[in-house]
């Protein structure tokens, strides 16, 4: 019954099944901190971060966009932003071998992550 261990694992899995070959994150426009105005609690601000986050492997740019959203720690533990309510799902894809989310292992093209990275790490 707890959706934070379920859908995790069922990402993993269905990643594992049938694999993403292109991983697009569009970050040019965004709401910080919130998925939208239906999550109470959250202050919302619409950002311009200008960044467009592209891959061949899905964890690797997952772990480059929780850097470039200015998480300080891609593995942290369910608790830990941005993995709050749930475990994280860029780890478990690692551990069923879908991908690194050791940032040192992971080329990145273009402009640097210190370059992009929000100041704005959210409380």
């Amino acid at each position: 019954n707890d959706s934070g261990f379920r859908i995790p694992r069922i990402v993993t899995d269905v990643c594992g099944a049938r694999p993403i070959h292109l991983g697009i994150i569009d970050g040019i426009t965004t709401l910080n901190w919130s998925e939208g105005p239906w999550v109470k609690g959250k202050t919302q601000k619409i950002a311009s971060p200008g960044v467009l986050i592209c891959g061949l492997n899905p964890v690797a740019t997952d772990t480059v966009g929780t850097a470039v959203m200015g998480f300080p720690n891609v593995r942290a533990v369910r608790g830990v932003a941005p993995f709050g309510p749930g475990d994280n799902h860029i780890v478990l894809a690692e551990r069923a071998g879908l991908g690194t989310c050791d940032l040192a292992r992971i080329e990145v093209v273009g402009q640097p992550i210190e370059k992009v990275r929000s100041k704005e790490f959210p409380s």
